[in-house]
C-alpha cells in the first residue's frame, strides 16, 4: 500500500545541530514521528515549549498537524494540549511542541532525541463562502445542533463550584470529563517614577527595556510581573507581594521573577494551570510598541507558556490619569487557568 502513496515534498532546514528528521515507525503510518532537539525540563502542571530544530517549507494547500503519540500519553502524564495543532504553509519559523505535564507533583524531563508528538500532513482546501437567504434550502437540514442528539433538558449537574467561599463559575471550556473548570482573575499594580537612576533600570515583564527611566520601588519595580503575580494571589489566595516578596526583598532579591515564582508554586499546588495572560499597561511613557514582543516571549518563558498565550495592550488613557500624563505606569493582568476539580 504505501508504494502507492502519494508523497509530497518539504523542504527542510535543521536550525540545530541535534535535530531528527520526522520519520514514519511504519510504512502505512499516518503519522510521523517528532523529536526534541533540546533537553526541557516541565513542572508540574506546567506548560512549555519543547524545539525540534527544524524549519520547514510546507507546500501551499497543505498543513502539517501536531497530533499526540498515544503511548506517550497512555504511560506518562506528559500532553499535547493543543492537539491537533496547525503549521501552516507560510510559516518559515522553527517548529516547536506546546507540551503541558499534567501531574501536580511531579516534574518531567524531555530529553533530546525523545519522540514527543507526531506530525500528520494534510490538505486543507481553502473555503469560498456564497452568501444566501436560506441555508435550508440547500442540501438536507437535519435539525438541532450544539449536542442536541442525545440530550433532553437543559445542563446536568451544578454549573458553579466553590472555591472557598466564593462560587465561580463553570467555563464552557473547561473539561468537565476530566475533572477541570475554568477560572480567572484580575490583578493590578502601578509605580510612579522617580529620579532615572543607571543602577536601576525600567525592567518589564522581566526585560530591560533600556529606557532612561527608573520606577520607584525597593524591589526592581517590574508593575508588569507585579500583577501578574496579584492576578495568581487572586486565585490561590496567598498574598506574594506585601508578604513573602517583603521578606526575598529585605534579603537583598529584588527580582520580581522571584516573586512571581512563589505565585506560580502556589498555582501548582493549588491544582491549577495557568492557560492565558492578558496585560493591559497605562502609561505615556516609555513607547511599549518596541518591547512588545520580547516582553511578551520573556513572560511566556518564567510561565511555561507559548508566547501566543501572553497578550499585552498599551494605552495613554488620553492623559485623563497621571499614568496618562507620564507620572507613572498602571497595569491591569487578567489571567485564565484550569482547575482540577
Amino acid at each position: 500500500m504505501s508504494e502507492n502513496r502519494e508523497k509530497i515534498e518539504i523542504f527542510v532546514e535543521k536550525c540545530r545541530d541535534s535535530a531528527v528528521l520526522p520519520q514514519y515507525a511504519h510504512p502505512d503510518d499516518a503519522g510521523m514521528d517528532i523529536y526534541a532537539a533540546e533537553t526541557v525540563e516541565i513542572a508540574p502542571g506546567a506548560t512549555a515549549l519543547v524545539p525540534t530544530g527544524l524549519k520547514m517549507a510546507i507546500p501551499d494547500g497543505f498543513e502539517l498537524q501536531v497530533r499526540p503519540r498515544s503511548g506517550l500519553s497512555l504511560k506518562t502524564p506528559l500532553r499535547v494540549p493543543n492537539a491537533p495543532g496547525t503549521v501552516d504553509a507560510g510559516y518559515r519559523n522553527e517548529i516547536s511542541v506546546i507540551v503541558w505535564n499534567s501531574s501536580n507533583t511531579e516534574p518531567i524531563t524531555v530529553n533530546r532525541g525523545d519522540r514527543i508528538a507526531q506530525f500528520v500532513l494534510a490538505r486543507v482546501p481553502m473555503a469560498a463562502f456564497t452568501e444566501t437567504d436560506n441555508v435550508a434550502s440547500i442540501g438536507v437540514d437535519r435539525g438541532g445542533g450544539f449536542g442536541s442528539s442525545g440530550v433532553s433538558g437543559g445542563l446536568s449537574g451544578d454549573r458553579f463550584f466553590e472555591q472557598g467561599s466564593v462560587p465561580v463559575f463553570k467555563n464552557p471550556g473547561g473539561d468537565a470529563a476530566h475533572g477541570r473548570v475554568s477560572v480567572s482573575a484580575v490583578g493590578q499594580d502601578s509605580h510612579a517614577f522617580g529620579r532615572y537612576d543607571p543602577e536601576k533600570p525600567l525592567i518589564l515583564g522581566g526585560v530591560n527595556t533600556g529606557e532612561p527611566l527608573t520606577l520607584k520601588a525597593n524591589s526592581d519595580g517590574d508593575v508588569l510581573l507585579h500583577a501578574l503575580t496579584n492576578a495568581l494571589s487572586g486565585i490561590t489566595g496567598r498574598n506574594i507581594l506585601g508578604g513573602p516578596a517583603d521578606e526575598l526583598c529585605r534579603e537583598g532579591i529584588a527580582d520580581s521573577a522571584a516573586y512571581l515564582s512563589l505565585a506560580l508554586a502556589d498555582l501548582a499546588a493549588a491544582g491549577c494551570r495557568l492557560t492565558h495572560i492578558s496585560f493591559s499597561v497605562e502609561a505615556s511613557k516609555p513607547r511599549l510598541a518596541g518591547h512588545i514582543p520580547a516582553i511578551r516571549e520573556n513572560v511566556a518563558r518564567l510561565c511555561g507558556l507559548n508566547a501566543g498565550a501572553v497578550g499585552l495592550t498599551a494605552t495613554t488613557g488620553e492623559g485623563l490619569t497621571a499614568f496618562g500624563r507620564g507620572r507613572g505606569i498602571q497595569v491591569f493582568c487578567v489571567i485564565s487557568a484550569e482547575k482540577e476539580i
